[in-house]
């Protein structure tokens, strides 16, 4: 699906810009590079403030948890890596409640 972020001039399937595309293709590689799906970068080109004030917020809270998460992943990691290395034979059915 196509949603017009930039609008090409080519013909027989090659795509020609003008120069003053260049300027909102790097816009678009800029909001790309944070995450962004086209449809949210369309949203942000079309009313900037609110929306790039908005959609940072979410995306921060969104890495914000997916830290938190990849945090208790690594600390059960190193329980893990304690029970190992302090007992000669593992139960594996111990890490069930880790």
């Amino acid at each position: 699906m196509k949603i017009g972020l930039l609008s090409d001039y080519g013909e027989n399937s090659i795509r020609l810009y003008r120069i003053c595309d260049l300027d909102k293709l790097k816009k678009i590689q800029s909001l790309k590079f944070l995450g962004l799906s086209l449809k949210e970068i369309d949203d942000i080109l079309k009313n900037p403030k609110d929306e790039l004030k908005k959609r940072i917020y979410y995306k921060k809270q969104k890495y914000i948890e997916e830290m938190e998460e990849i945090q208790r992943i690594i600390d059960k990691l190193n329980i893990m890596n304690d029970v190992i290395n302090s007992s000669d034979h593992i139960d594996l059915s111990i890490f069930y409640y880790i």
